[in-house]
């Protein structure tokens, strides 16, 4: 006598509620995921969006600054001595021509 055991097709489909629980959990994957880009998001504006010094506020802003006291002095020709210890190649960012607003010789 030869017992056979036959064993009942396994369905390779997942159940409806696997698929729901599925389903549920990517969406509130996705609503995570979007909530922390979010917020990541503000933070880089935020931190790219402050004033560099808090006692200085926009023209008609509430949190005006009183009037700075300025100083003034003759101007003098003198060098600025500029030492940079690097190694490369120098390029200035800005470039500029001063010329004079009358031309010829002043006698």
């Amino acid at each position: 006598m030869i017992d056979t055991q036959v064993e009942a097709p396994r369905d390779s489909t997942p159940s409806p509620s696997r698929k729901k629980i599925s389903r549920r959990a990517s969406v509130i994957g996705a609503v995570i995921a979007l909530t922390v880009l979010a917020g990541l998001g503000w933070l880089a504006w935020y931190l790219t969006h402050q004033d560099a010094d808090p006692a200085v506020s926009r023209p008609g802003g509430r949190r005006g600054a009183p009037a700075t006291t300025v100083g003034v002095a003759v101007a003098e020709r003198a060098d600025i001595p500029v030492v940079l210890d690097a190694l490369g190649t120098v390029v200035p960012t800005a470039s500029v021509t001063v010329r004079p607003q009358v031309s010829g010789v002043l006698q």
